[in-house]
């Protein structure tokens, strides 16, 4: 009897190609109490996975290539010295292509926010969107997020609560995998939540150091997990998300700051009384930013995830991911005339992780460019 090939990391090959840009132009009017900002973005993305031998010849890669064209107004008006009124305008087309299918999706929202300086104090923002989506129709969403700050202490307590509207991606929808029996679902329903979230921050050493907390609860109607069997992806009727947002951050001399952040995250499947695939619960980071000199930037941050729950790479069992920390640098320099050079290095180290469990991420890579600003 012969059996069939386990799927293993060292049996898969992915390649990934990225390209991103994006070109500004802003404009002021009425003594810039109306300020204008068009924006026009393209981003490409191709991946191609060469999966296991299946016993008659290599099989032809999975290729998953598409594109996203965006184009976005963004209006901001004075309307007095205490209140800001904001408006947006975005139309966006993905698209996939020959992947082995091709697919369009067009996007086209709208959206106003009031911010308020009603009593010394408090401030108030109130937004409301509507987006139009060529394939899972109209949707309204809204957010409403106040903040008060006490004068005697300097103390900022905010809060906010809104809902949200997502809707599957083109690669969800009809990118399957067949070697791995893994295969897109056509029938994905948009997700949609409510959340809201209470928290505080308090400035210390006369400004210099700042530290908060910030409580947050999601509750999501037909997200979109990876099915029971890991064959597809499948809407889970009810899940909640809830945890703890907490930074410290401190400015040690006048051109180095240091940040640390940490996040406790609860992921369940409110149908299936069980926890959520693939969210760790703990995630913390660490970044240092040094002004070297007046036109120099450097960064460096260490991040760490923790343990998540997960499938092994035969989908066949359950089991707990190992947590990783990977340290990354970053950089720019500003060469006048509107032009910058930046550069960052992820997984300085060439730390070796999975995720998810089965699928090797990069280790050490090397990225750079340049900025342009073109002036009037």
């Amino acid at each position: 009897m012969t059996s069939l090939p386990t799927t293993s990391p060292s049996q898969t090959y992915q390649w990934e190609k990225q390209f991103f840009s994006r070109a500004t132009a802003m404009l002021g009017l009425f003594d810039d109490r109306f300020e204008n900002t068009l924006g026009v973005s393209y981003a490409n993305f191709q991946t191609t996975v060469q999966s296991p031998d299946d016993g008659f010849g290599l099989p032809a890669p999975v290729l998953d290539n598409g594109d996203r064209l965006k184009f976005d107004w963004l209006g901001t008006i004075a309307l007095d010295p205490r209140d800001t009124l904001v408006l947006g305008v975005d139309d966006t087309t993905d698209r996939l292509i020959d992947s082995p299918v091709s697919a369009i999706e067009n996007r086209v929202g709208g959206f106003a926010e009031l911010q308020l300086r009603p009593i010394q104090g408090l401030s108030v923002a109130a937004s409301a969107r509507f987006d139009s989506d060529d394939r899972y129709g109209s949707h309204a969403t809204w957010r409403i997020a106040p903040a008060y700050t006490v004068e005697a202490t300097g103390t900022v307590l905010k809060a906010s609560a809104g809902t949200g509207f997502k809707s599957p991606t083109l690669t969800e929808l009809f990118v399957s995998y067949p070697s791995f029996d893994f295969f897109a679902n056509p029938d994905l329903k948009p997700e949609t939540s409510f959340g809201y979230d209470v928290g505080f921050e308090q400035p210390l050493w006369g400004g210099r150091a700042r530290f908060g907390a910030t409580w947050f609860h999601n509750d999501i109607r037909d997200l979109i997990e990876t099915n029971a069997d890991e064959t597809s992806y499948a809407n889970v009727g009810r899940a909640t998300t809830y945890g703890v947002e907490s930074f410290a951050s401190v400015k040690l001399t006048r051109t180095l700051d240091l940040r640390g952040d940490y996040t406790w995250l609860t992921a369940r499947d409110d149908a299936a009384q069980v926890e959520l695939l693939r969210r760790p619960k703990n995630k913390a980071s660490v970044t240092a930013d040094w002004q070297a000199t007046r036109r120099l930037r450097l960064a460096a941050s260490l991040v760490y995830v923790g343990a998540w729950l997960d499938y092994d790479r035969s989908g066949s069992s359950q089991l707990m991911a190992s947590p990783y920390a990977t340290v990354n640098l970053a950089g720019d320099y500003d060469l006048g005339h509107g032009l910058t050079l930046f550069a960052r290095i992820d997984n300085l180290l060439d730390r070796h992780y999975e995720n998810p469990v089965g699928f090797d991420k990069p280790g050490i890579g090397a990225y750079g460019g340049i900025r342009v600003a073109l002036q009037p």
